[in-house]
């Protein structure tokens, strides 16, 4: 699940900050927007950040200042500003907390009626009232689908770095609470604290598997597979997790996530309405009530679909809802092999 961080400039020196996940930022009600939008403040998206793994110290030979943007929490959505610093006359090094970004590139965000672009031209206002003004500018892609699609294989790999015990509690115990909006977001939470914390039913199910695979802090650089995990489930609605846990015990994820995949792949960048059909051929091996789960899957992601010619219709506003499905599936598959 790809995270932005938003920073908003406006007049003279005063400077707003915000940092919030890709799928918050469609929704164009909130206030933080509406505050921006007031304050005819520029907002802009981290696209590429630099970040330090392991150990390290800055050192310096002169008097040297760097400030940046600081990620002392990768996975979380509040990041903090800091500075480094070295003393010309102590001249001794500045360990760098890990993980840490060091560097990062920005685009532009701007905002239309219909639509969410990334600009290098920072000469535009990030909220377009009028559709002409932005006719001349060439939209850059605010996350196209290979860019996910990678995301989501790193994500993979991070799941089967873990043993199969660990693997096979994950699936069960996420199934169980699939429906329970507090006990996934208490496992969330939890993992910010681990191997400290306690939870009830399965949640402590999972956290004892990992603390007996996992003695000590020698997990925590597996914890985002099981985080970017619990976010996407958690982007999906009470109605989509029922159906979900239909998913997994009927072992029909992997060819739900390729129709998933065929509608997305073709309609992530657009902006229209376009109808279109799935191919035969994908839903062949869903065989029944499983293509009747998968179009339920969709009809609850908001896409309109017309039994009785098969029809489908994208709509913008589906693509997170499905977005999170398709990583749902790609991540709920990847264990379901072990």
């Amino acid at each position: 699940m790809t995270r932005f961080a938003l920073g908003a400039s406006g007049s003279g020196d005063e400077t707003f900050s915000v940092f919030i996940s890709d799928r918050t930022l469609l929704k164009q009600d909130l206030p933080i927007l509406e505050e921006f939008r007031r304050k005819k403040a520029k907002m802009y998206v981290v696209s590429k950040t630099l970040e330090l793994i392991d150990y390290t110290k800055l050192n310096a030979k002169n008097d040297v200042k760097v400030s940046a943007e600081l990620s002392t929490a990768p996975n979380s959505s509040v990041k903090v500003q800091g500075q480094i610093s070295t003393d010309k006359k102590t001249n001794k090094p500045v360990p760098l907390q890990q993980p840490v970004v060091v560097a990062y590139k920005k685009k532009q965000l701007v905002i239309d009626e219909n639509r969410i672009l990334l600009m290098d031209d920072k000469k535009k206002s990030t909220f377009q009232d009028v559709e002409s003004e932005i006719e001349d500018v060439e939209p850059e892609i605010e996350n196209d689908f290979k860019e996910l699609q990678e995301e989501i294989s790193r994500q993979m790999k991070t799941l089967s770095q873990f043993s199969k015990n660990v693997q096979v509690a994950l699936f069960k115990n996420i199934l169980a609470m699939l429906g329970d909006q507090k006990a996934l977001q208490d496992l969330l939470d939890m993992m910010d604290q681990f191997p400290q914390g306690h939870l009830d039913g399965p949640g402590e199910n999972i956290l004892n598997e990992l603390r007996k695979n996992y003695p000590g802090n020698k997990l925590q650089h597996l914890l985002s597979g099981i985080i970017y995990t619990l976010e996407a489930i958690m982007v999906l609605n009470d109605i989509q997790h029922n159906l979900l846990s239909l998913s997994m015990e009927k072992k029909i994820l992997c060819y739900q996530r390729e129709v998933i995949r065929s509608i997305l792949e073709p309609n992530f960048t657009s902006p229209s309405s376009i109808p279109f059909t799935i191919k035969e051929e994908l839903l062949t091996p869903l065989q029944g009530d499983g293509v009747d789960v998968t179009y339920d899957l969709l009809k609850d992601s908001g896409l309109k679909i017309n039994l009785n010619s098969n029809n489908i219709t994208w709509d913008l506003e589906a693509k997170m809802p499905l977005t999170a499905l398709y990583e749902c599936l790609s991540l709920l598959q990847e264990l379901a092999e072990a």
